[in-house]
């Protein structure tokens, strides 16, 4: 079952609803971010992340709603099976966001869906790299990204450490991580025919 892990929120002034969240629900700062696209603040009330996030551009907030949007923008789920939750958006005619995900400059490693009158859903691989893809390839533990939704604050370089934590809990169906680039590479050339 998908479990929600992470809701984004678009804001014109994050500072004023990160406090309004902070002060009224309890909930902690547990990141901040500030890049070209995007300012803001991630919380948690310790099961759920909240981000709060300015963008500075439409192509990153997504050209249907554009920077000046406020409200929920996006809802970030955890899955078991990439591939099933793929197949199963696209039989309810949602199509995947590339535009958005080449906007933020993170290629198609984070599935961005549209789904007709509701939010974007986000659906994000766990990759594993070769020992060779890791001496070839740069390695900033970006292909465990979903696990920095999950937990903000920590930093990409700890994403090992809390994905082996999650595999001694039991909480990581190994049949929805995808071992080295090659084998995600062939999942969406066989997703696109």
């Amino acid at each position: 079952m998908a479990k929600i892990k992470h809701i984004a929120m678009s804001t014109q002034d994050p500072d004023k609803t990160a406090k309004f969240y902070i002060d009224v629900f309890g909930m902690k700062e547990i990141g901040r971010i500030d890049n070209p696209n995007t300012s803001g603040y991630y919380l948690s009330d310790g099961d759920l992340n909240l981000a709060i996030l300015k963008f500075k551009n439409d192509a990153v907030a997504g050209a249907e709603r554009g920077k000046g949007f406020s409200g929920i923008h996006h809802i970030g789920f955890q899955v078991d099976n990439l591939e099933a939750i793929a197949e199963r958006l696209a039989t309810a005619g949602s199509k995947p966001r590339d535009d958005v995900n080449e906007a933020l400059g993170v290629g198609k490693g984070e599935h961005k869906y549209n789904v007709e009158g509701a939010t974007v859903h986000e659906v994000t691989p766990i990759i594993r790299l070769k020992w060779w893809q890791k001496i070839l390839l740069p390695d900033y533990n970006f292909a465990m990204h979903v696990y920095h939704h999950m937990h903000p604050g920590v930093s990409f370089a700890n994403l090992p450490n809390v994905h082996a934590i999650y595999q001694s809990e039991g909480l990581v169906d190994e049949s929805a991580v995808f071992h080295g680039q090659g084998s995600y590479l062939r999942y969406l050339v066989d997703r696109g025919k």
